[in-house]
């Protein structure tokens, strides 16, 4: 049985939302844009990283097997306006996420923690939109 990846399963679940993919089409990624990606110009794309943090209210150190993770969300493209967009979908698809299972793990909930900011990569001058989601998970893997 697969062990949970929480970020792997929001990777997967924004792959299979038709907003998303309407703007980025396959290129959501987990943890960094790939090195062949960074040497065209700036490219739609979603990264989902992990942040740190989470899991400091009620209940969260309980015996629930359940995990609250916090993530980082990038949305990259050509222009802000083209960033926001994105922003936009990966917002309207997280924020309806309702037990979904992807890749062995049952994804519960996201709700947006922080942000949105709109920024330009520092070592790409690449516009961006950076948001912080708290997605709770399931410990479990699902068969």
């Amino acid at each position: 049985m697969a062990i949970p990846n929480p970020l792997e399963a929001v990777v997967d679940f924004l792959l299979n939302d038709a907003g998303v993919v309407d703007l980025v089409s396959t290129r959501v990624y987990f943890a960094e844009l790939p090195r062949a990606d960074t040497k065209l110009a700036p490219r739609a794309a979603v990264v989902v990283s992990a942040s740190g943090g989470g899991g400091t209210g009620a209940g969260d150190r309980s015996f629930i097997p359940l995990t609250k993770m916090r993530m980082d969300v990038r949305a990259y493209a050509a222009t802000p306006y083209a960033c926001w967009a994105i922003h936009l979908a990966v917002l309207d698809a997280l924020k309806n996420l309702s037990r979904a299972v992807e890749t062995a793990t049952l994804l519960h909930c996201a709700t947006v923690t922080g942000g949105p900011l709109q920024l330009r990569d520092g070592d790409l001058d690449w516009p961006l939109v950076l948001s912080v989601y708290d997605v709770i998970v399931a410990e479990v893997a699902i068969p």
